[in-house]
């Protein structure tokens, strides 16, 4: 039996999984290769230096019944093939990248001394190497460029066979009333885009998984609704190693769009301006984005007074519930030249520009507290404030009675 995948956070549950996978495979007269087996795991690895000075990782083993199995693990950098598909914990590219090149430079060898036609030679690019690339880079994203790079060389060949000078533009190649080469990078987008989209809708635990995995895309780049409706970069150097993130920035760069349920959109309360909206440098707001996301940061309004008028102390946000009760006496380069964008006398006060405040509806993080003389006396003058959202603005009164059974107050007012 070949081709199975068992995927666990602990060495022990590895174990459990590999006892109850035995127990079936004997009770089904099933006969699994150990010998062919292959461990990935994340956690560091303990190194071994054998007489000659190699170092390699220490063999694991795990106990299943009766019986054990000793495999020794991949380094991290070692890609391991699956169903066609090469995986490496380091997420590197290079691998693929060199078996593409590969896959043309050995074809290219073979057709080099043969007599072919134009169409002979069309045939195996379009019907064996084409796919077959399809298929080795189903997990990896390329550009353009290394698209072409790749390719370069049968390009080549073929003009040569043809006698074409080496010069001759691609889009005599490339033209569907000429010859029609498939062009590898659009083969990427057609076929990429459309596996996403499948992925999407399919109604299973891909579909579920693939929402979590939005859900977790949506924190990381906090963004207030899910990755499918608004996505912002085009470059797909910046997320090479995140396969969804990387679909979704070669649907943006070539203007494709996801139609996303109303209630899949997962959008985040309230509806105002977003932080992200005041930055128009993606390398900036890159850099702000560690520290938005552990303070919870996500609107303007979050940053404000409860009646919008005044920009909070860096300080301040400390007394929000978002924000975790973080503390730190360093004010980022990003909260200063917020302020510059926000304040109406930067130099002299809080006070926020009028197309910038917001009315609140709620406590904005800040989690009322009952400051009163307890046990309660009422000979002991006790007021309260309380903030209205009907009138924006806050309501005094004298405490007549306190309830604490209820924990609730009498007020005049």
């Amino acid at each position: 039996m070949d081709d199975t995948n068992w995927i666990s956070d602990s060495e022990q549950n590895m174990a459990s999984i590999l006892t109850i996978s035995k127990e079936f495979f004997s009770f089904t007269n099933i006969l699994v290769n150990d010998f062919k087996a292959e461990l990935m795991t994340t956690a560091k690895l303990t190194m071994i230096t054998n007489s000659n000075g190699v170092s390699s990782p220490a063999p694991i083993t795990f106990t299943t019944g009766l019986s054990s199995v000793t495999l020794t693990p991949k380094l991290h950098r070692s890609s391991v093939r699956y169903l066609g598909v090469w995986i490496n914990l380091n997420k590197s590219r290079t691998f693929v990248l060199n078996q593409c090149k590969k896959e043309i430079s050995v074809c290219c060898s073979l057709l080099r001394s043969k007599r072919a036609s134009d169409k002979q030679l069309l045939y195996v690019y379009n019907m064996v190497i084409i796919p077959r690339l399809e298929y080795l880079t189903q997990i990896t994203i390329l550009t353009a460029k290394e698209c072409r790079q790749i390719i370069t060389p049968f390009r080549i060949l073929f003009k040569n066979k043809l006698h074409m000078d080496r010069m001759t533009p691609n889009a005599i190649l490339n033209d569907p009333l000429i010859y029609n080469f498939r062009d590898f990078y659009e083969l990427q987008l057609q076929s990429k885009l459309n596996n996403f989209a499948v992925q999407l809708n399919q109604h299973s635990l891909m579909q579920s998984v693939t929402l979590l995995r939005l859900k977790q895309l949506q924190t990381q780049e906090c963004l207030e609704v899910l990755p499918t409706v608004i996505w912002t970069t085009t470059s797909i150097h910046e997320h090479f190693f995140q396969f969804i993130a990387g679909m979704l920035t070669l649907g943006k760069k070539h203007s494709f769009s996801f139609i996303t349920p109303p209630e899949y959109v997962n959008h985040i309360q309230p509806h105002s301006l977003t932080i992200r909206a005041l930055f128009n440098d993606n390398k900036l707001f890159k850099k702000m984005k560690v520290s938005l996301r552990k303070r919870n940061l996500l609107y303007i309004e979050q940053l404000l007074t409860i009646d919008g008028s005044h920009l909070l102390f860096w300080a301040d946000l400390r007394f929000t519930t978002f924000s975790q009760g973080l503390q730190s006496t360093y004010i980022p380069q990003w909260f200063k030249s917020l302020e510059q964008l926000l304040l109406l006398r930067p130099n002299f006060s809080r006070e926020v520009k009028p197309e910038f405040r917001f009315n609140a509806s709620h406590f904005k993080g800040f989690t009322p507290r009952l400051f009163l003389n307890k046990p309660f006396n009422a000979k002991h003058n006790n007021f309260v404030a309380i903030w209205s959202p009907a009138s924006q603005g806050s309501i005094m009164g004298k405490v007549k009675n306190y309830l604490p059974d209820t924990d609730q107050l009498l007020i005049k007012h």
